[in-house]
Formats: C-alpha cells, structure tokens, sequence
C-alpha cells in the first residue's frame, strides 16, 4: 500500500512539474505570437545617454530631471544617489529615529524631492525625513496596512491595499490630515480572485495632479484625481482584456497564491506632463519575431486626448541584459539593467509637455 502511494505521489509530482513547464512554454509562445495590434515607430523618439555601473543591485527610489535617488533592497539605510548630467554619484545613510525599536519585512524607501519615506506596509509603518539632510522621524502614527504606497504631497499619500472584508486590492488615500484615510472599492474592478486579475502599478503625475493605475495583466488603466475620483478608464493598444491567471487557496494563512505563471500585458509604467509610458509584454503584428530578444517595448500614450500615440524601444544592454526598471524624470528616462544605469533624452519635439 505504501509502494503504491509513494508511485502515486511521485506521479502527481512529475505531471504537476511538466504542467507547468508547459504553461510557461505557452506563455513564451503567446509573447512571441503577432497580435492584431500595430505599433507606429517615428524616428529617434529618444536619444542614448551614458551609461554607469552602480556596481550593487539597487532599485529606482524617486528622482529629478537632473537626479536619481536609487535604494538598497539588502540594506534598506544605505542610498545611492546619481547626478544624472555628470554621472557622479554619492553614497548617503539615512539616519532614521527610533529606527532601532522597529522591526522590518519589507522596508522600501520613496522619494519625493525635497522630501524621503522609509515605508514598510507590511508592519505598517513610515517614516519622513528630508534628502538634504537625510534626517527622519516616524510620521503618520496611525498608518494602514498596504501593499503600494504612492507620495501625492508632503501630506498625502495613495495606497494599494486589502479591503478587511473580502481580502481584495482597493484603492485609497491616507493624510495627516482628517480624515486621514479613505478607500473606494469603484476603482479596480474584479475578474477572477481579485487580488492579483487587479495587480497593478500606481503613478502619480504631478503636472496633471493626475494618479495612473496600470494593469499587469489585462489591457486596461484607470486616470484619476488626487480625491480618487475616476477621470476615465483608457486601453493599451492591445486586445487582452481578461486576465490570464490562475490562482489557489493557501489554507493555512487563508490567502491567495498563483497556481501557473501569468501571462504579464504590461510589465510596468511611468508618467511624466502628459505621458504615459508603457512596457508592453506583446508582440504587434508589425514586428519582427526576434525583437524581443534584443530590446524591450515601450507604448506612449497621451493622457490628454486618452489615445495611444507611438512606441519606441530599449535595447538591451550590450546586447543581453534586459531592461529590469524605469522611471520618467521631466525630459529624462532612467534605465536601469540589474547594476547599470542608462540615461535617456526625451526629445522635446515629440513629447511635448502640457
């Protein structure tokens, strides 16, 4: 009986690995595939800057046309920041108080120029300080729980959070301020478990005073006011409009997991005056097979008139490493390929600002 329960087991696990091995084939095959889309390409929307190694692997914190914040994920008080015309770069320590009483699981900082937050949603807790002296003291004492967390003003914040009844993402807003915190269950509308068919990136654009959330995994973003009011509802240009996942119960803690690979529209975004920047996932119908194997995509779109407006790529560096992140500063795109960092000019004739 036992033989004939181990035989099973191991079945079950040999076919459970060759399922997923097939599943992320099948994604691979449906990147690749042409889509019924086409994407308009005009010349150099973008010219290449210098490059530099950062040597440690670093994320993107914030910036300025003319600076880069980059932080630790090891050691969340160490901080690198890049001039972005002279590539000089200077290695800072936070000098956060009370920061030895706290505990940690995810801390990330955000940076709002003049001002820096040391946050961790998962404890919850945040801290404020000012990159000129990188001092910081704990700030909004009664903070919720939250996955994202986004700077509006030195005051507010929004959040990407779990909504305490149904354990599905919302959107809100916290202030120092009352009422201090609001949430809208209007924003994100569910397809399938709604945690991760809702799974998205939030950026906020100050010159439209404008809050952009993006979709992984469908074709869809939502433009909204600083109130969370909803402006409109826009598509990216391709035709994926239901998520493709699959999801199981962990019972032990009573959440949710992905059971299969996802297949990812929009890998990410950024907005900077009226654009919104996009890296697509998909293949257009009028491009070349092998495209995704030297650069990654990326779609404008115009947040003003609500319509695609063209794309552009990012090569990969020297030809292998893949654009891992990137951010819009003013006329300036950061990119950053695991330790180097590329700066990019906007060209002022094509993206021109509100």
């Amino acid at each position: 009986m036992n033989k004939k329960l181990a035989i099973w087991t191991i079945g079950c696990f040999v076919i459970s690995i060759g399922v997923v091995v097939i599943l992320f084939a099948m994604s691979g095959i449906m990147k690749d595939k042409h889509n019924s889309f086409l994407r308009q390409f005009p010349p150099h929307p973008v010219m290449e800057g210098d490059t530099i190694n950062i040597k440690y692997n670093y994320y993107i914190a914030g910036g300025t046309p003319y600076t880069v914040y980059l932080g630790n994920y090891k050691a969340p008080l160490r901080m690198l920041v890049l001039n972005t015309v002279t590539l000089d770069t200077q290695h800072v320590t936070l000098h956060i108080k009370g920061i030895h009483d706290q505990k940690f699981w995810s801390a990330r900082v955000k940076v709002d120029s003049p001002y820096y937050y040391l946050t961790d949603g998962a404890v919850p807790i945040m801290f404020k300080g000012n990159v000129h002296d990188w001092k910081a003291e704990k700030y909004l004492y009664d903070s919720i729980y939250f996955r994202d967390i986004v700077p509006l003003s030195p005051g507010s914040f929004a959040v990407k959070s779990l909504s305490g009844s149904a354990g599905e993402n919302i959107i809100g807003k916290i202030t120092a301020w009352p009422p201090y915190q609001r949430f809208t269950d209007s924003i994100l509308q569910k397809q399938l478990d709604g945690v991760f068919c809702t799974d998205g990136v939030m950026r906020y654009d100050k010159d439209l005073n404008q809050l952009v959330y993006l979709y992984y995994y469908r074709n869809q973003f939502m433009v909204m006011d600083t109130s969370l009011n909803l402006v409109y509802r826009g598509n990216t240009i391709d035709t994926i409009s239901q998520a493709k996942i699959k999801t199981a119960a962990i019972k032990s803690d009573n959440t949710k997991t992905l059971s299969s690979p996802p297949f990812v529209v929009n890998n990410g975004s950024d907005v900077s005056g009226n654009w919104l920047f996009v890296n697509s996932n998909l293949l257009a119908r009028n491009e070349q097979r092998d495209v995704s194997n030297t650069s990654s995509v990326i779609d404008v779109y115009d947040l003003r008139t609500r319509k695609y407006a063209f794309s552009f790529y990012i090569y990969h560096y020297s030809g292998i490493k893949k654009m891992v992140e990137f951010r819009v500063f003013g006329n300036r795109m950061i990119v950053r390929y695991d330790t180097f960092i590329r700066v990019f000019d906007l060209r002022s004739k094509i993206f021109r600002k509100v």
